[in-house]
């Protein structure tokens, strides 16, 4: 599974980072491609060592497997066709999920946008 299959089955926003690789940004870091097996790759970065090492030791026990590990970053990968795995990633690395409006929302909110202009 790519970045960009798995971003639009868990509506998540899709973006190319510098060097032009498709990235899943978040809050701690982002979920890229670049690994086998339909497996994907997540960067996390955090201020201090306890909150790093907490959430990595979550994401161990869930599964996931670590590929670098620094004092407070490090890179760990996870099955992308795996729900709870991708929930995890999702959760850590401090990505939002794209809202979904209802017809009536959409409405709604024209309305007000018409009677402000």
């Amino acid at each position: 599974m790519t970045v960009q299959e798995f971003a639009e089955n868990h509506r998540l926003n899709c973006r190319l980072d510098g060097c032009g690789d498709r990235i899943i940004p978040g809050r701690y870091g982002h979920i890229g491609d670049g690994y086998n097996d339909g497996k994907l790759g997540m960067f996390l970065s955090f201020q201090t060592i306890r909150k790093y090492n907490a959430v990595r030791g979550k994401l161990l026990a869930a599964g996931f497997v670590s590929r670098q590990n620094a004092d407070t970053e490090g890179v760990l990968i996870f099955d992308a066709e795996n729900r709870e795995q991708a929930r995890f990633a999702q959760r850590a690395a401090g990505i939002k999920t794209k809202r979904v409006y209802t017809p009536e929302q959409l409405a709604k909110m024209t309305e007000r946008l018409k009677k402000q202009a």
